[in-house]
Formats: structure tokens, C-alpha cells, sequence
């Protein structure tokens, strides 16, 4: 077992330990468990597609919400509040090198700037992971222009053509879109 399924593992451990401790409804569990799948799967493909490591791009993904899930810090604060606790998590794990322990919590930490772009290439990947897991597992989810901008950027880069909307889309307009090249609801 690699480091990356290792962490992915604890981490496992560690949501259904807090999930049983605290008597949280199974539905959130299955939510956590599968946001935090779709995340390490999605991080691999696109580092593997952008030539980044996807072994620590997984290692990053599967510590991303740890402040959420494990630490119940709501909002913006879970990344910081995270990455610490994901710094210890790699410690204890160990194999990590100083620069990839500060790779991925640096890349924990802006995870949720979704609206910001220019961070390193590992910061960039797991929002754009995280953001693809939310877009696929809400369907009645609406984005806001931030995400929606990051959503047809990343079109582009995978299916390799782009349409600006300037509104926000339900996930039906967008995956029409994302297949088509047109929103069927605008005709």
C-alpha cells in the first residue's frame, strides 16, 4: 500500500470514528466518504493529465477537508484549521520530504480560494478536484460565477472547447453544456 492510500485510509478511519462518536446520520458519513473518493480519484487523473505527482496530488486530496470532516470547523477557516491537522497526519504517517509536506499543505490551505487563480500547480489541482467532486455529486447544485468560470476553464482543458455564460447553471445546464457545447434550456 502506497503512502497516498495509506493517508486515504486513516483518514477513512478517522471520518467514521467521529462519525460514530458523535452520532451523525449515516447519509453525512456516505457524503464525506464519497467526497473524499471523488477527490483522490479526480486529483490523480488531472495530475497524471498535467505531469504533477499523483501519488502527493492524492496525498492532498485525501487530507483536503480534514478540518470539516474530522475537526468540524465550518466555512473558509476548515483549510487552515486542516492543514494543520494534516501536517501532523503526514508526520505520523512519515515518508514525506520538507518540500512535499508543505507542498500539499500549502495546497490544503488555498483549497477553498476557488475564485483566486496563480497558486502552485498542486493548489490550482485539488481545487479544481474538489470542485469537480462537488459538481458531480449535487445535481440540483447551483455555482456561482467563481466556480463557473473554474468549471468552463476545466471544460476546456478536457473536452478542448469552451462557451462563457455569464449567469449561474443548475448541473443540468452545465453538464449540457459540458456534452453539447450548448445549454439546451437557453433555446
Amino acid at each position: 500500500m502506497g503512502r497516498a492510500e495509506k493517508i486515504k485510509k486513516a483518514v477513512e478511519k478517522d471520518i467514521v470514528q467521529r462519525f460514530e462518536k458523535d452520532h451523525i446520520r449515516r447519509r453525512q458519513l456516505l457524503d464525506e466518504l464519497n467526497h473524499l473518493n471523488g477527490v483522490v480519484m479526480l486529483s490523480k487523473h488531472l495530475a497524471m493529465e498535467r505531469g504533477y505527482d499523483s501519488d502527493l496530488a492524492a496525498v492532498a486530496a485525501a487530507l483536503h477537508d480534514v478540518g470539516r470532516s474530522l475537526l468540524d470547523v465550518p466555512g473558509k477557516p476548515h483549510a487552515r484549521e486542516g492543514a494543520r491537522r494534516a501536517k501532523a497526519m503526514m508526520k505520523a504517517q512519515g515518508g514525506f520530504s520538507q518540500r512535499e509536506t508543505e507542498t500539499v499543505i500549502d495546497a490544503i490551505t488555498t483549497h477553498n480560494r476557488k475564485g483566486k487563480t496563480g497558486h502552485g500547480p498542486y493548489n490550482e489541482l485539488l481545487k479544481d478536484a474538489d470542485l469537480l467532486a462537488r459538481y458531480f455529486e449535487d445535481p440540483d447544485q447551483v455555482f456561482g460565477p467563481n466556480k463557473t468560470r473554474r468549471l468552463f476553464r476545466l471544460k476546456r482543458e478536457i473536452y478542448g472547447s469552451y462557451q462563457h455564460v455569464e449567469k449561474p447553471m443548475t448541473l443540468i445546464g452545465q453538464l449540457q453544456l459540458l456534452l453539447t457545447g450548448h445549454n439546451l434550456k437557453d433555446e
